[in-house]
């Protein structure tokens, strides 16, 4: 990084001593533009995940209520049809 640094600063003392100043400007602008852009691609991924994850979760749940309600239309469908032994006489002998 060090060398990066000083065959920067080599590059810009070719410009004069005014231009340096506009040089250095202009590469920290750029600096600091790259890492926003990747910080907000980063943040676009979290969002989109966390999507993912919450409509997952919904599906599971919405699972999980379609088979409670399929158990207890069957529940239903035996008492309706005397399957469950609640309407049956009882035995006495």
């Amino acid at each position: 990084m060090d060398e990066a640094f000083e065959e920067y600063g080599k590059v810009a003392q070719k410009y004069g001593p005014g231009g340096i100043s506009d040089l250095m400007d202009a590469a920290t602008e750029l600096t600091e533009v790259i890492p926003a852009v990747y910080m907000e691609i980063g943040f676009q991924c979290g969002l989109l995940f966390m999507q993912e994850i919450y409509h997952n979760s919904e599906r599971g749940s919405l699972s999980e209520r379609k088979a409670k309600s399929r158990d207890q239309k069957k529940e239903n469908n035996e008492k309706m049809s005397g399957k469950s032994g609640l309407n049956q006489s009882p035995d006495f002998s």
